[in-house]
């Protein structure tokens, strides 16, 4: 019988080892390519690589040509963030702290079974170590569905465990009699990571009832004012991300930014479009958005087709155009401040970037 339990509990021990580099090996072996074929899919040509590069790619002024070639640019952006390299060293780490967690447990609970004789280790820690392992695994499982698993997200792992037992303890000693274990063994599992962001999601939420504080949010350019379709899961992220006003978004990387999220990269380029518009036009973009005018390139067709014809590279006779005087009068400004503000859309970098990864 002895033996038998000693199988049993090496088995065990064995599996949760495994467990940890096992999903982030798949993970980075099956999700990471799929989302790299999203990345490559039908989206860029010529002129969008150079514009890329241009505004984000550390390369300047690199070129490129040819279908590989061009490719091979964008991976290399996508591969700084989920490069295997850059996997290896952090699960390394990681798996060696859980792998160190998993015997510590399974020591304890073999001499707690009379199995074994070794040094009697307290409660608390042993319930707290046991808390950071379920929470890691939790993390590691809602981060894989969610798509949005990267090296760092490891390393956050690693230190929690780390930090497991100290926390654990420390919220023992405020337990009653008997109960240390339980409050060691959730203040350890506490998924603060899950709490944080359903704060900032009712935080957000409240803020749009209130009027005033609406009002305030519109004017400081928070992303949920000014933009369209974005969910309070979604904001939450990505302030998560440090990306909270229109500026952040317009001017990010989107190719880093979708490798750090599980957002594909036409939502993104979506977000990225409307954000531009709101670059230039913060206090109008809501009633552009009523007017049919909700994102930048949606105000570059306008100003090509009312206020500048591309073939002959001159201005067309706006001032007698009704659409533009319409447009004007239904955003109450002057048309010549109208036709200044879709010039200064129509001349970005970034927004010529979107026109050709688009069209």
């Amino acid at each position: 019988m002895d033996i038998v339990y000693m199988v049993i509990l090496g088995v065990a021990a064995l599996v949760a080892i495994a467990i940890v580099p096992v999903f982030v090996l798949r993970y980075r072996r099956f999700l990471v390519q799929r989302r790299l074929k999203d990345l490559n899919a039908n989206l860029w040509d010529q002129e969008a690589i150079d514009y890329f590069l241009r505004l984000f790619g550390s390369g300047g002024s690199k070129k490129v040509s040819g279908k590989e070639s061009m490719t091979d640019a964008i991976e290399e952006e996508f591969f700084r963030i989920h490069n295997l390299q850059n996997y290896l060293v952090p699960l390394a780490f990681l798996s060696a702290v859980s792998a160190a967690v998993v015997i510590t447990i399974a020591l304890w609970t073999a001499v707690a079974l009379g199995q074994a004789q070794g040094v009697n280790i307290m409660t608390p820690v042993i319930m707290s170590l046991s808390g950071a392992y379920v929470w890691a695994l939790y993390e590691i499982l809602t981060r894989i569905q969610s798509q949005d698993l990267a090296p760092l997200d490891l390393t956050e792992l690693t230190l929690r465990l780390l930090a497991a037992i100290p926390i654990g303890y420390a919220f023992s000693l405020l337990a009653l009699d008997g109960k240390e274990g339980l409050f060691a063994f959730i203040a350890a599992a506490f998924p603060l990571r899950d709490i944080r962001l359903f704060l900032r999601q009712r935080a957000m939420k409240k803020l749009e009832l209130e009027g005033r504080a609406s009002e305030s949010r519109a004017l400081e350019g928070h992303l949920g004012r000014i933009l369209d379709g974005l969910s309070d899961a979604t904001l939450a992220r990505l302030e998560e991300l440090g990306i909270i006003t229109y500026m952040d978004l317009a001017y990010t990387n989107p190719v880093r930014l979708m490798a750090r999220t599980g957002f594909s990269l036409r939502h993104i380029l979506a977000w990225i479009d409307q954000a531009l518009l709101a670059v230039y036009a913060p206090s109008l973009k809501v009633r552009m958005a009523q007017l049919g005018v909700p994102c930048a390139l949606d105000a570059c067709e306008f100003y090509e087709a009312h206020c500048w014809d591309p073939a002959a590279s001159s201005p067309r006779n706006w001032a007698s155009d009704p659409a533009v005087q319409a447009f004007a009068i239904g955003l109450k400004i002057d048309p010549v401040l109208l036709v200044e503000i879709l010039r200064e859309v129509y001349v970005d970098p970034h927004v010529k970037f979107l026109k050709a990864i688009w069209y």
